[in-house]
């Protein structure tokens, strides 16, 4: 038999000087489905080499201000300066953190570690959080699956400012059921 053709849209050349090498096997078959998964084997093997070669850069987490959080949403990103911080007495491992910038202020519900890197005066980065509502007011907590973080800001972080006129934890949500007709 003469040789098969393939529709194999591999481009490398390492890949095409393997596969010439390898080529006898797919000549040997009579099968055309083996010869085009053979390639498909060839060419996932090398696409992986080069896939793992060029590192992707991981994406800077974009910072929203606290006048955007709105009770009910998730996946806050927060630079944040911390006001002041007060543990809560009946519940160990709980501190309720004033946190803000220069749009406003919020209580920071911290659990468990993350009460050690509230400290007064300090600018921390919050990810993946979410608002709640706590006695009709919003509440910035982290998810219980530990998908959310808190850690110090980078040292390149500039100092805020914060808003302390207005704290949106003191405004009061009533919930509404709508019921459609």
């Amino acid at each position: 038999k003469t040789s098969q053709s393939c529709f194999c849209t591999a481009d490398s050349i390492s890949i095409l000087k393997w596969f010439t090498c390898c080529f006898f096997v797919s000549i040997k078959t009579s099968s055309r489905c083996l010869s085009d998964l053979f390639c498909l084997c060839v060419y996932r093997k090398f696409s992986r080499g080069k896939m793992a070669e060029s590192k992707q850069e991981l994406k800077k987490p974009e910072f929203i201000k606290v006048e955007q959080l709105r009770p009910g949403t998730s996946g806050h990103n927060l630079r944040v300066k911390v006001v002041n911080t007060k543990q809560i007495v009946r519940q160990r491992g709980r501190a309720e953190s004033l946190v803000g910038d220069e749009t406003g202020m919020i209580v920071f519900t911290a659990r468990n570690e993350q009460v050690n890197v509230m400290k007064e005066g300090s600018i921390v980065d919050i990810a993946n959080a979410k608002i709640e509502l706590q006695k009709k007011s919003m509440r910035l907590v982290l998810p219980f699956d530990r998908t959310g973080s808190v850690k110090a800001a980078a040292a390149e972080a500039a100092d805020i400012t914060v808003n302390e006129d207005c704290n949106f934890s003191l405004i009061e949500f009533d919930q509404v059921s709508i019921v459609e007709p």
